[in-house]
């Protein structure tokens, strides 16, 4: 229960970052040398944040503040050398114009134009955060539709989707994560390297049909070596990183590459837990390309290398969890004898070659994936379930007073799984005028092979029942063919994208043909509206292939999801800031899914049966710089997602990731004293996940977990390089994960009373998390 003075302290933390401090402005001119000409369009930089820009006449508004240590303050403008200040310039700065070639640099096209679905997010947000898992998850949760329930997991679910449903690409090479974790202590490092990006767009719905084949989302991230030069590195209480992107070869060859290693033990040791436990993850990608010829972008290569390890172990001694009310608490003891152990590696080389011209644009990709995994359980429990007595004017206060349950439980697995991905893509564009015309063309084979041998009883008040085994090998060979075309025709007022595609599944031998579309129109020049809408289709994953038992199922489908989303973008202006307000209200007509639950962050599949469902829902989301050469933003969505069985059930049952609301924000900024203090706090609101009490039917989820509630606050100081060519950075942070220490409930063990009736026990996430960070950037300009 969050007391007072916490909700109090929640809110000023909000709020407490827009007191900026009422200093006399100045004007400046500033004049080139030679001929006192106005300079036009100089941006004035403190602490590598522009806060001012010269007008026609060359004049600029500036406070005094900005000038002097610490800050660092100078001018940046394309005919000038950087230009530094140590004190208070005169009102009029003459400078001197400099002759310099000017380095090649790409425009980028506006991927709403190419896709209005997607979203670009800023690359340096939530920077300020080590992150747990390094997990680019973690800051999607403040994303309206995103929602992730586990501090330690990379999962997350989009509007009602599960964590099977999310494509991930890294320069344009499919990304699939290890299968068998069963706990969000046993996942590694996220696949996303922060250090590495160069730009990431995300969709959570209504996507073109060059991309493909999931129900829910769709996340695209770029790793460019030729966009910047930079050596980065950062070291915490969970672990270290660095990166390197660097130009060779006449800057015809271009190296981005980063390395991480992870150690989560200080956040398992949070939950509660005794024993002796053992939790690393260390990661390898590149990014290397190619162009036959200097200054020429029109002809690229790229490869992509990336290998992969993790391992968890743990030895757990005893466990005690509280719970209940205040009024009748209730604690739950176990004791542990024995072990378990996961192991995962994966390896991977994505090529990619492209040709552009001046109306067409040619690529083709082949890629190749490797992963293993590993998981032993040898684990012996003993539980007690009592009540307390909560009178502290009793002798028995805090202690046992009437038994609930006695059980013993053991576990036992050796589960082993291989996965294979091999891929080949190629793709055409034709662009004229305001006419694209897109084409492409993809083959996919997958195979899992190896074996599940699991073993579970519970022995309550010397009954014998609730035994569990699942034995079976593996081995599933899947290939798919897709196939697409993409047609859009813009201009100032109307734009439109009209695409289908094909689809063959080896494994189930069915085509599927998915219609997608996509309109646009610009009200006026702050304000427009747009609809999308779209088949999608989901060929099973490793666990949609296999009921409950572990056996394969018989009804093996292939999920479907109709999109219809229309929405809204508007561009405020508030005082003297810009902010961009975005709404959506999206239906997905769910008619062809295969019913699943969730255990931790285990999805639990049912493929002996076929269900039906909807989801639906309203997300709002503001943005803006509070403060200049930052990011923040509000966001909320409002959600129902529902289903019922295709075998004669007429009433609709929550799904398993049904919850109703989800609100998150992220703030930056700096102290009003002094711009190398930094700040920045994420937080998330969401109501409870719905749970399965034992016995109920497959499927039908009754129980209303706990909400979710965290707040994340980073605070740092940075200092800076005296050099005047290149960037130089230095920040200490001091983040505090989980700051209000609220132990979020993941997931319920049903535990078996005298009476033969379940109480669910619930499995808490850890409290309140501290970790200091020391990270460098040295960027060359």
């Amino acid at each position: 229960m969050i007391n007072k003075a916490s909700l109090i302290l929640y809110f000023l933390l909000i709020f407490c970052f827009q007191a900026i401090s009422q200093d006399e402005r100045l004007v400046i001119k500033i004049l080139l040398e030679e001929d006192s000409l106005p300079l036009v369009g100089a941006v004035l930089i403190v602490n590598d944040i522009p806060l001012s820009i010269s007008d026609e006449k060359g004049d600029m508004l500036v406070k005094e503040k900005w000038f002097g240590p610490p800050n660092r303050t100078y001018l940046k403008h394309i005919l000038i050398d950087t230009t530094f200040f140590n004190r208070v310039p005169e009102s009029t700065i003459f400078l001197k114009a400099k002759n310099t070639n000017l380095k090649e640099f790409e425009i980028r096209a506006n991927k709403e134009k190419e896709d209005q679905s997607l979203e670009e997010l800023s690359t340096s947000a939530g920077s300020q955060f080590t992150l747990i898992n390094q997990s680019f998850s973690q800051f999607l949760q403040t994303i309206p539709g995103v929602i992730v329930n586990n501090d330690l997991s990379n999962q997350y679910a989009v509007r009602g989707g599960n964590y099977d449903e999310n494509l991930i690409y890294i320069n344009d090479f499919e990304i699939v994560r290890p299968q068998i974790t069963r706990q969000g202590q046993q996942e590694g490092l996220g696949a996303i390297n922060q250090q590495l990006l160069s730009q990431v767009d995300f969709s959570t719905g209504g996507w073109n049909a060059k991309y493909g084949d999931k129900l829910s989302s769709l996340l695209i991230a770029r790793y460019d070596p030729f966009e910047s030069e930079f050596i980065k590195g950062d070291i915490s209480f969970l672990g270290f990183s660095g990166a390197v992107s660097k130009e060779l070869i006449n800057d015809k060859l271009g190296i981005r590459t980063g390395f991480r290693y992870k150690n989560n033990v200080p956040v398992i040791s949070g939950f509660g837990t005794a024993g002796d436990f053992s939790a690393n993850s260390i990661d390898w990608q590149a990014s290397i390309d190619y162009k036959w010829k200097k200054n020429d972008n029109n002809y690229r290569m790229t490869l992509y290398p990336y290998i992969y390890d993790n391992s968890f172990n743990s030895e757990p001694t005893q466990k005690e969890v509280e719970f209940g009310t205040f009024s009748n608490p209730v604690r739950f003891d176990v004791a542990f004898d024995g072990s378990s152990k996961y192991e995962a590696s994966a390896a991977g080389l994505g090529y990619r070659i492209s040709m552009n011209t001046e109306y067409w644009y040619h690529d083709f990709t082949a890629e190749g994936q490797y992963t293993g995994e590993q998981e032993f359980i040898n684990l012996e429990s003993g539980y007690r379930l009592c009540d307390i007595d909560n009178n502290p004017a009793s002798n028995s206060f805090n202690q046992c007073t009437a038994i609930r349950g006695l059980g013993t439980e053991f576990e036992y697995a050796r589960n082993k799984l291989i996965y294979d991905k091999v891929r080949f893509t190629t793709n055409h564009l034709f662009s004229k005028n305001n006419f694209i015309f897109k084409t492409g063309l993809s083959y996919k084979t997958e195979s899992y092979s190896g074996y599940t041998d699991e073993y579970y009883f519970l022995d309550s008040a010397g009954y014998v029942n609730n035994i569990q085994t699942v034995n079976s090998d593996i081995d599933i060979k899947d290939s798919k063919v897709a196939l697409y075309a993409d047609y859009r025709r813009q201009n100032k007022k109307f734009s439109y994208n009209i695409g289908i595609r094909g689809l063959y599944w080896d494994f189930g031998n069915d085509f599927f043909i998915m219609p997608r579309a996509q309109f646009s129109y610009n009200i006026d020049r702050k304000n427009s509206i747009f609809f999308n809408t779209g088949r999608y289709v989901q060929p099973p994953s490793y666990r949609a292939y296999f009921n409950p038992e572990g056996n394969l199922g018989t009804n093996v489908v292939a999920q479907e999801s109709w999109h219809f989303i229309i929405g809204s973008n508007h561009r405020l202006i508030v005082g003297d800031k810009l902010f961009k307000l975005k709404n959506e209200f999206f239906y997905k007509h769910l008619p062809t899914l295969t019913p699943f639950v969730i255990d931790d962050i285990r999805l639990v599949y049912d493929a002996d049966r076929i269900s039906e469902g909807y989801s639906t829902g309203i997300e709002s989301r503001i943005s803006g710089e509070f403060v200049p050469g930052t990011e923040s933003w509000l966001s909320i969505s409002l959600l129902s997602t529902r289903e019922r069985s295709k075998e004669g059930e007429s009433s609709y049952g929550r799904r398993a990731t049904d919850q109703r609301l989800n609100m998150a924000f992220y703030l930056e900024d700096h102290m009003p004293f002094d711009n190398s203090f930094k700040i920045a706090v994420k937080g998330n609101f969401t109501t409870g996940l719905p749970f399965r009490p034992p016995g109920d039917p497959f499927g039908t989820n009754t129980f209303t977990g706990d909400y979710f509630i965290r707040t994340d606050i980073g605070i740092g100081k940075e200092f800076y390089g005296k050099t005047d060519s290149d960037k130089k950075t230095w920040q200490v942070m001091l983040e505090i994960i989980n700051l209000f220490g609220r132990q979020n409930t993941i997931n319920y063990q049903w535990v078996q009373q005298i009476d033969r009736s379940y109480i669910g026990v619930p499995e808490n996430l850890p409290g309140r998390i501290v970790n200091l960070s020391i990270s460098m950037d040295i960027t060359y300009q």
